[in-house]
């Protein structure tokens, strides 16, 4: 599994957030053209802000395995927090302060993928932490909670 950090997002909301999120995995292979709509359609829906501490917290979407072509997770690191719609309340919102995209093209793995991503869901100072540490660090914290099971790790920007 691939692991992309997007180190500057750039977006004014959490619909703009993802469609550039969701395009940059459809134009490096890693999804069908269908996810930028499948994603938008289900953060509508049923939203994704995990609240971590007050009004803060981290966004986690993702969609149906059809969507994928390979697997990949996105960390993006707002320039700004975003506003998503609570899990627990969607009358609610959170301040994200990561995204956390997960396409991967298998089911068990989906539920495994995210369930070793749960530490970072429970603990505000592991998301300030990752928002703030090196790349080098920040690979390092993902091959102790994911395991060496990636491929590759690199570091973009979309601002």
């Amino acid at each position: 599994m691939d692991v992309v950090v997007v180190s500057k997002l750039s977006a004014t909301d959490w619909r703009e957030a993802l469609k550039r999120l969701c395009e940059y995995a459809v134009n490096n292979g890693y999804a069908k053209k269908t996810l930028v709509d499948a994603i938008l359609n289900r953060e509508r829906r049923c939203p994704t802000g995990f609240p971590i501490e007050n009004h803060r917290g981290v966004a986690l979407p993702h969609e149906d395995v059809v969507h994928a072509k390979k697997p990949i997770i996105i960390i993006a690191k707002p320039t700004n927090p975003i506003l998503f719609g609570r899990i627990d309340n969607a009358e609610k919102e959170i301040e994200a302060l990561l995204i956390i995209l997960v396409i991967v093209n298998d089911v068990k793995r989906h539920l495994n993928t995210i369930e070793k991503l749960t530490p970072l869901l429970k603990d505000i100072k592991l998301v300030e932490k990752v928002r703030e540490i090196s790349l080098p660090e920040l690979k390092q914290e993902m091959l102790s909670n994911l395991g060496e099971e990636f491929a590759r790790f690199e570091i973009v920007e979309l601002s």
